[in-house]
């Protein structure tokens, strides 16, 4: 997936922006992990193969949050709606 910033120019893919994340060394085992703007959750569940002890994913649009929970229905997870 290919993503564009707001004056229409290209910013990167997935992979552009995971591997930034983890070039960085951070160790993610046992953390709690807060994904602001967590989109569709796919950062969230990047980050979940190294082994946080919790990962909570916010965002603004609620179509995100229920694609979300479609994807990963199958997981131990709780979302909620804020107003």
């Amino acid at each position: 997936m290919l993503f564009w910033n707001t004056r229409k120019k290209f910013a990167g893919t997935w992979e552009d922006r995971l591997d930034g994340l983890f070039s960085c060394g951070v160790d993610y085992a046992g953390k709690t992990i807060l994904d602001v703007g967590c989109n569709m959750g796919i950062v969230a569940y990047e980050i979940a193969k190294h082994r946080p002890a919790y990962i909570h994913g916010i965002d603004i649009l609620k179509p995100h949050i229920g694609v979300a929970r479609s994807i990963f229905w199958d997981l131990a997870s709780k979302a909620d709606l804020m107003p």
